[in-house]
């Protein structure tokens, strides 16, 4: 699995920069009928207010209730911003038309489906804890991760130890979107509500505690957001501060901004008593003034970005247990301090490995569940063998990368259009995940499902889809100033010949397989590319310093936001997003003949600004022209899940197909950390 698409955490996952999740997608969520309700935009350089107190109690114990829903009152709405209700004692899907996206604190249950276990209705507010309720048996798993010295537990910072998916279970998030619904299911928040007309208010669930026995409070809410500003988390462009009161934490935006719902409640929360002591000083610095572009602030960035806290304090069912954590393995034991659910099982042990180390751990029954991205003839083998082959929409996929700054030739669009032209995309797709990808079609940067969803047909009827064309191609080049050589290489304008090496993760089997499907077609062109493999750490680094002349990288979000996908594309491949840059180098200001002068920064903040949908569309679809037009990154495929499950072995309970939770970003919204929660997945 690939942990290089961006979480809204602003995190560094598996040894890449993840700063925006927007986790891989591809779901069926619309944008027009609820949009008069959704938040907005703006930057955000106004100092954050950490006026905390206590809050939450730290006598009682954490809740037993399972996770919490509301759905907005049509699927065919954009993401909601509706106050979710501590009501709904299980997790829902899909709800009916006639539940309101405003439910109030109830103790009625909204309308479940079977996409989720119908557990007992119980209080949000009632106690238990893993030492009432241990759980039995264990759950297998797999996920890259470095081991110390390397690995380290600084959240924020590049090679931390992280889980993808399972960091769900270990710090969860307020809350995981529910795309078939366009619902929310609660997981620390007992309630969350939009205040017009520029505040989100979330209510901490209370009695929450972290594994070092202290209490959770929303101070621990507002230290996460600080150090997140510190890092340029993308909700700081459009919030200005973060204010706790009691149980509430007021998310004040500068100009209200759809995505912020979205970032705020999906992102991963860690404690003041690891953190705060950074959160201080950079709370000190944005009062006065001060922002990220300062010496100050930089000098602050710098040591924090040393700082390797002595363990990870978490607050869901599970928590790392050191003793162990070696090169081969790991294992989640229960934590019982933390925020339950329903969870059933006691452990979690999770393989080291990519898709190379995994594949014979699934062939030997070791694995129960896996994400890794897997060729065609494995996930043959794997049917073989009997396992269950998931596949559910992931949003993103490759793509490919060119250093501006390195390939000079590459700096007219021509050049990319005529390697757009050049690419047989779906070639590309059936040899790096058979029907597990599908060729993009519309070359937008954007998931094509979820590209009807902001752009009018009549505007999609204008993007240059970029069939296979070898002589549209040449005659680009040709255009441009290009010449092909007498040893049939091509040589640009400036005389240099296309002679480059293609960047790309040897350990990620899908991108090796593009890699080298891709360098084949260039070269047999003329444009001579050579494979260039190195494991997905030193890749997603040296890609992000700006080391390679071209590179296979992801583009797209797990999100049904555009902005999202656009802040993946763009902005976190060039400076000062990153403090690794300078990325690709692309100069952000362009000139396009389908949208006019263009800044892609101003554009992606905008494709989330305003309470009306409309502005928001226009934005969109200036920014998808411009794209299609000056192809920043090329798009090669979208990728689906070809996730193998061993149903039976160690876990029972898994849904069949068909299930609505199965239109989840599987890496943005997991299905199966939220059926962990609420026990439909449960051991043997």
């Amino acid at each position: 699995m690939h942990d290089f698409f961006y979480s809204p955490d602003g995190k560094i996952m598996g040894g890449v920069l993840s700063r925006r999740k927007a986790l891989r997608s591809m779901g069926l969520v619309a944008v027009a009928a609820g949009a008069a309700s959704l938040l907005a935009a703006c930057g955000g350089n106004a100092s954050v207010t950490a006026s905390t107190s206590s809050g939450a109690s730290s006598a009682a114990a954490t809740s037993s209730a399972a996770p919490t829903s509301s759905a907005s009152a049509s699927s065919s709405a954009a993401p909601s911003s509706a106050a979710t209700s501590s009501a709904s004692p299980t997790s829902s899907a899909t709800t009916s038309a006639a539940t309101t996206s405003a439910a109030t604190t109830s103790s009625a249950s909204a309308a479940t489906t079977a996409s989720v276990s119908s557990a007992a209705t119980t209080s949000s507010s009632a106690s238990a804890v893993a030492a009432a309720n241990p759980g039995k048996g264990q759950f297998n798993g797999g996920e890259p991760y470095q081991v110390p010295p390397t690995g380290h537990w600084n959240n924020y910072v590049t090679n931390n130890i992280s889980m993808s998916i399972y960091d769900d279970l270990i710090n969860p998030p307020f809350a995981k979107f529910l795309w078939a619904s366009n619902g929310w299911v609660n997981i620390l928040a007992d309630s969350f509500k939009l205040e017009p007309p520029d505040k989100f208010v979330v209510t901490l669930k209370s009695g929450l505690k972290w594994s070092d026995g202290n209490p959770f409070t929303p101070k621990d809410v507002v230290t996460t957001f600080t150090v997140l500003r510190l890092m340029s988390g993308p909700v700081w462009n459009y919030l200005d501060s973060v204010q706790a009161s009691g149980n509430d934490i007021t998310f004040h935006m500068a100009k209200p901004a759809s995505v912020v719902q979205r970032y705020v409640l999906e992102q991963h929360l860690y404690s003041d008593a690891v953190y705060g002591q950074y959160a201080q000083k950079a709370d000190a610095l944005f009062s006065a003034g001060k922002t990220v572009a300062d010496t100050d602030v930089k000098t602050l960035i710098a040591d924090f970005q040393k700082f390797r806290p002595a363990a990870n304090v978490a607050s869901g069912p599970f928590m790392y247990d050191k003793s162990l954590l070696t090169e081969a393995q790991l294992t989640l034991t229960r934590n019982p301090n933390g925020y339950q659910g329903k969870v059933g099982f006691s452990k979690i042990v999770i393989y080291n490995g990519e898709t190379p180390t995994i594949t014979p751990l699934v062939l030997a029954g070791q694995i129960d569940y896996a994400t890794h991205g897997f060729p065609p003839a494995t996930v043959s083998a794997f049917k073989q063998q009997g396992l269950r082959i998931l596949t559910p929409p992931a949003h993103s996929g490759a793509s490919l990368y060119i250093n501006y700054a390195k390939v000079k030739g590459a700096a007219k669009k021509e050049v990319r259009q005529a390697i757009a032209y050049l690419v047989d995309r779906p070639a590309n797709a059936t040899f790096a995940l058979g029907v597990a990808a599908v060729a993009q079609k519309y070359m937008t940067g954007l998931s094509d499902t979820i590209l009807p969803l902001w752009v009018d047909a009549a505007d999609i009827g204008k993007f240059n889809q970029y069939e296979k064309d070898t002589a549209k191609a040449t005659s680009l080049l040709q255009g441009a100033g290009w010449k092909k050589g007498s040893d049939g290489i091509w040589v640009d304008d400036t005389g240099a010949k296309w002679n480059y090496n293609l960047l790309v993760a040897s350990d990620y089997a899908d991108w090796l397989g593009a890699a080298n499907n891709l360098a084949e077609q260039l070269s047999a062109f003329g444009l001579k590319t050579t494979v260039q493999a190195v494991n997905h750490v030193q890749s997603g680094q040296q890609t992000l310093q700006g080391n390679f002349t071209l590179a296979i990288g992801g583009w797209g979000a797990g999100s049904p936001y555009p902005e999202f996908s656009y802040d993946t594309d763009i902005l976190e491949q060039v400076p000062p997003e990153d403090p690794l840059g300078p990325g690709n180098s692309f100069d952000l200001s362009q000139t396009t003949t389908s949208a006019g002068q263009v800044n892609f920064k101003d554009l992606v903040v905008a494709s989330g600004a305003g309470l009306d949908p409309a502005p928001q569309k226009a934005a969109v679809t200036k920014m998808a022209l411009a794209f299609n037009e000056l192809l920043p990154i090329i798009p090669i495929w979208e990728k689906l899940g070809d996730n193998p499950v061993n149903e039976g072995k160690r876990v029972t309970g898994w849904p069949p197909d068909g299930n609505p939770l199965y239109k989840n970003d599987y890496y943005a919204d997991s299905f199966v950390t939220i059926w962990i929660y609420d026990g439909t997945l449960k051991p043997v």
